[in-house]
Formats: structure tokens, sequence, C-alpha cells
């Protein structure tokens, strides 16, 4: 109970642990649908990327070699744990969606990759990763560099692994923790207890064996329903647990994959309920299905491993079947569809896609049965099904948004939003090449580039952490550039006539080949509407100007954009400039300059003489500057100086005349 107890503190935010073993069903139905909307749980939905080009310098990883071995076979998986959990490194898990069992997930320099194969991607490859691509090799790993792009299918992107515990109830757990072993994945990577110690906080629950009941293993039903968690269990616990009904709720059953439960492995040990048994030996041949789905990216076959402990293979009983949901990966020759004997299985929870996910295989040690290829087959499924509870129960990080490339010294703003797990998040940003952020511990923030002498490549990376501990990561590359191509001081224009006199005063350039000029009449989608030739090298102030000849009546906007003679380019913020028809006047709002750095002006046309409400505000909403303004019929010029004491940055600043209301976002350098 200590222990427990001890447990529970840790899970911030979390007001009970699963002992909802459901005494009353209509309360029962109550606290479930509490839970699931208090806590917003889910499954989430596996971002399959498609199609994917990765650049030359990837590494792949092998999983086809032949034979299999646990160093060939399993300790990729230890190495995908390591990129992933340690390193915060991606890796592309690949899947060809029309290939047959042991066939090709694609080519590369001749030769034919199967058993979705993992790649690490370029951009996330430096100096530290190929020490560890360097020590996964030494110990088997099988896998080469690319040196051309390669166009591959991607079926996930791996960035998490689950929240796993391991069954102790049946003093097996060391069954479970060789498989781990074998992979060299860390003890680290889980956790054991029985499962009274089941809360929203588990992705995974491993049963090796055992002789489970409803008072020990009750908790499986919320687990699944509640948590959306999974469930992975062998042996003869299998029929056993398909056998568990709650006595004091009868609807309430672990027939997870089937209808009616299991057959028994022996006479009278699955409950009242059941009333079948079936031989202790399965009957080959054997056939494997779904050669696409991620849990059997194995090569050749698993029935070997099988071949061992008290429960070798499934079947439901007479009275029942297996779900229509529930795949049936590896079938024995007894029976047939939908009651066929099975080796190994796996489905949604109750049929319910929405549940979390349960398999099933049979033997009671897949490392201590048949030869060693077939024990690495049988092991492969069990780590690919982990890797599945780990991209369905992942936080889903969307909304990235990070820059590409980046001037030394340079600022740019990076986001992201968060959904999924217990909330709340926690965030943590970081560049492998430095910089800073105004916040790291922000989903949204400013990055400042850290000071480079030559054009150099890494990438910034986000580690969000729910109130369980849960991890996620996105890692995005980045390339800051060592000299800004220009140093703008100022971009500004105005209407005269029916014109817009844009000019700009830049105070060096190197390599500049030319400026863009880009209107936008919503601020979002820009048009470019012309070109000036830059000065290729300068270091003294150079004035350009620009014509507009056909700006809007309401809003317009301005950016822009400088490219360099290697392609490269920079878009700057923009202006924006505002005009109403007024027969053939127009009156508008100009700021000038912006960027600003100690004083800007306002040039306002209006047509009647009226007041005019200014404010200036901070990034943060926070009021800097703030007056009445008299406006007179015709053209007005206001002036705002004495703005030194204000940091660099963006700033708002909100026009209101009458009932109208303007928002201009400006930057003081």
């Amino acid at each position: 109970m200590k222990q427990r107890k001890s447990r529970i503190a840790l899970l911030t935010n979390l007001k009970m642990t699963f002992r909802l073993r459901l005494i009353l069903p209509v309360v029962s139905i109550g606290l479930l649908v509490y839970f699931f909307l208090y806590f917003n749980v889910g499954t989430p939905k596996i971002a399959k990327a498609g199609t994917e080009s990765l650049s030359s310098g990837s590494y792949i990883i092998n999983m086809g070699v032949s034979p299999q071995t646990y160093n060939n076979g399993l300790k990729p998986y230890g190495m995908v744990y390591d990129l992933m959990v340690n390193y915060k490194v991606p890796v592309k898990w690949i899947i060809d969606p029309t290939k047959s069992k042991d066939g090709t997930d694609f080519i590369y320099s001749g030769t034919s990759y199967k058993g979705g194969p993992f790649i690490i991607p370029a951009e996330y490859i430096n100096s530290t990763i190929t020490g560890r691509i360097s020590y996964w090799a030494s110990q088997g790993v099988s896998g080469l560099y690319t040196t051309t792009a390669i166009s591959v299918p991607v079926y996930a992107t791996l960035t998490n692994f689950p929240r796993i515990i391991i069954d102790t109830v049946s003093k097996n757990e060391n069954i479970i923790t060789n498989y781990f072993g074998n992979a060299l994945i860390p003890s680290s990577a889980y956790t054991k207890g029985s499962p009274s110690f089941l809360t929203l906080c588990h992705d995974l629950w491993i049963n090796p064996h055992g002789d489970p009941n409803w008072t020990t293993h009750g908790y499986l039903y919320d687990l699944v329903t509640v948590a959306k968690s999974f469930v992975w269990i062998q042996c003869h616990a299998v029929s056993v647990t398909e056998g568990i009904a709650n006595s004091s709720s009868p609807f309430q059953k672990l027939n997870f994959l089937t209808t009616n439960g299991l057959k028994c492995y022996s006479n009278s040990k699955c409950g009242s309920g059941v009333t079948e048994t079936h031989t202790g030996n399965s009957s080959a041949p054997y056939t494997l299905f779904y050669p696409t789905d991620p849990v059997m990216q194995f090569i050749g076959t698993m029935d070997g491993a099988c071949s061992g402990g008290s429960e070798k293979w499934f079947q439901p009983q007479s009275t029942g079947s297996w779900r229509s949901t529930t795949k049936r990966l590896v079938t024995t020759a007894t029976g047939t569809s939908p009651n066929e004997g099975v080796l190994m299985v796996y489905g949604p929870a109750y049929g319910d896609t929405t549940n979390g996910y349960v398999m099933y295989e049979g033997g009671h040690n897949i490392d201590g049965n048949g030869t060693t290829a077939e024990k690495v087959s049988a092991q492969r499924a069990f780590f690919n099904f982990v890797l599945l509870a780990g991209t369905k129960k992942q936080l889903a990080i969307d909304n990235v948004v990070t820059p590409s490339t980046i001037y030394s010294q340079e600022s740019k703003a990076v986001s992201l939003s968060v959904s999924g797990g217990t909330p709340g998040y926690t965030f943590t940003w970081s560049c492998s090449l430095g910089g800073t952020f105004t916040n790291n511990r922000n989903a949204s923030t400013t990055f400042r580039a850290p000071t480079v002498n030559v054009t150099t490549s890494g990438v910034i990376t986000c580690t969000v952490v729910d109130n369980c501990s849960r991890q996620n990561f996105i890692s995005r590359p980045i390339t800051i550039y060592s000299t800004l191509p220009i140093s703008l001081k100022s971009f500004y224009g105005k209407f005269k006539e029916d014109k817009v006199e844009l000019n700009w005063i830049v105070a060096s350039e190197v390599n500049n080949d030319y400026f863009s000029l880009e209107r936008s009449f919503d601020g979002v989608n820009y048009t470019e509407i012309g070109r000036v030739a830059g000065s290729k090298n300068s270091v003294t102030d150079k004035r350009y100007d620009f014509i507009d000849y056909s700006p809007g009546d309401n809003k317009n906007y301005y950016r822009l954009k400088q490219t360099d003679f290697d392609g490269n380019s920079k878009t700057f913020d923009p202006i924006f400039i505002k005009g109403y028809s007024f027969g053939n006047k127009k009156s508008k709002t100009v700021y000038l300059p912006n960027p600003f750095t100690d004083k800007f002006d306002i040039d306002y046309y209006s047509d009647i003489s009226t007041t005019i409400d200014f404010t200036l505000m901070d990034r943060s909403g926070n009021i800097v500057r703030k007056q009445s303004i008299v406006c007179k019929q015709g053209l007005n010029n206001f002036q705002f100086n004495d703005l030194t004491d204000l940091s660099q940055g963006i700033y708002y600043a909100v026009f209101n005349r009458n009932e109208e209301r303007e928002i201009i976002r400006l930057l003081k350098y």
C-alpha cells in the first residue's frame, strides 16, 4: 500500500487511479463518461507520411538481413529507442503498403530492403549521432549511409516510446525483461507492478503468464476502454483472461478479441463461462496474413517460437468467434474463419476502434523455444506492437512553425500546439547550434540565432511533456547563414495621388542580386509586383524606390524580399497602407518608417474633422504610449518622438476613429 501511494503521489492532477471495477452498472457508466470527458483521453491517429524523399547521407537500418539474429533483428529496436528517447531524433519506419510477406519495401543501390526497415534522416545526423550509429553497428546492427536521395514509403515517423508496465502478479516478469535485454533496451524503459497500479498514465500493459481473475486484473477493463491503452498477453494467461467476467456486473468481461471467450488451455481453468478446451499442440500448416501490417514486419516464420508452455495457440469457443476487427496474423490448420486457431492475433478491444488495442502470442516464452530466427521473428512482432502503442498513444504535436533558414543573430518566431495525453504540458525548446529563445518554456516563443562565421546546419527541437511524464518531440532542420545579405534600415511607403511610393534604405549589402516587391490586399496572399536590382556588395547607405501604380482603395500590404546571387532569399516584415475613396481623394494611414528606431510619423488623410485615439502596445498587450489626437479635415501628420526607451521588438499601433479601429504591426530596431 505504501508503494502504491507513492506512485499516486507522482501523478499530478490525477484525482483517482484505476480502481473502477464498477460494482454498480449505472454508477459505472457515469464514472466512465466522467473520466473520458475530464481527461480528454483518446487514441490519436498515426501520423502516416506517405512517400517521402530523404536526403543523401541518411542512414538505413536493414531489417531484412538473413539469417535473422538478435544482433541484426532485435538490437535495431534498442537503437531506435536510444535515438528517440536519448537524442530526440525522429526515425522513419518504412513499409511498402502493397508488398507480400517478406516482400521488398524499397530498393537502394541494388539492395532490396525488407521487413520494415528504419531510416535516420540525414538532417538529424551530426557528429554525436554518427557516434551512436557507430556504437550500434559495433553491436551487430546492419546498415549504411546513402550517397544519393531516396524516395521511400514512410508508414510513420517514430518519436515516442510508450509508458510500459509489466505484470508482477504471476512472478514471471523476467520473461519479458529478457526480450528488452535482447534488444538492449534499458530497464528504465518500463516499470513493473500489479494491475492495481494502473492509471491513465500507462500506455501499455504486458502480461507474460499467470492465472488472472477479476479481482486482480479487472483493472484492464478500464485501461482499454477509458485510458484507451494497449495490452499484450502470452501463454495461458490469454485464454484465462478472455474468460474473466465481473460477477457483480456480468456484462463486463475481458473477452477483448472474441465474442464469447476462447477455448481453455485445460479443463476448468478459465472460469464458469468457458466450457470448451483445445489440444495442447497446434496443427500445421501455419499461414501468415496482413504482410503490410506494422506488427507483421519480421522476416520468415515465428511458429517454432510458440512451441513451448501451457498454451501454444488460441481458438474461440464454438458458441462465439473472433471479432470482425480482430486480425488473425498467424493461423493454424484448425478451424475456419471466424473461428480459426491462431498463434498470433491483435485488434481493438471489444471491436471498438476507439479503444486500446490488445495482442496475444502463443507460447510460454518466445525467447526460449524454436530456432533463433523464429525467436527473433516472434520478439520482433512484440516490439512492433510496442512501437504501434507508442505511435497511437503519443502526444499530438501540430501547427509547428520553425524557420528552415535564418541569418546569424537574426530572430524568428517558433511555435506549436499540443493535444492528447494528460494536460498540462511543459515545453523545452533548444537548438543544436546554440542561440537563445525569448522563453524556451512556452509553446510559442522567438528564436535568436547564434553568431556563426560560416553557414551551418543543425536542428531546432521542442520536447513536450504532459502531466503523466509522457514525452514527445519535434525536430526540424535549420540552416544559419553566416552573414546578413542586407542590413535594412527602413522600409516605408505613402500615397501620392493615386499611386503608392515605396522607399527603403539599406546600410550594407553582401552578394545582393535584387529586391522583389510583393503586395497583398488581405495580409495573407502576396503577389510580386516588381523587382529592383541590388548593389551586389556595399557598405554605405543605399536608397531604393518603387512606385505601385495600381494600389487598392482599401487595404494594401507591402513586403520587401531580397534574393542573393546564390538563390537564397529573405522576406522582411510587411508594411500596411490603408486608403478610402472620397471622390477623387484617398484618405490613408501611413506609418513612416516601419521598422523604426527612435521615432516614427503618421500621415493620415481624413474626410472630416474628428478626434483619433492612438495607443501603442507591446507584444504582450501592455500599453506603452496613449494619447488623443485632434484631426482636421484633409492631410494630418503626427510625430511620435523619444521612443529610445522602448526595447527592440514588435509593437502594435491601435488607431481608433469613430467606430473604425485599425491595428498596425510595427517593428523597432
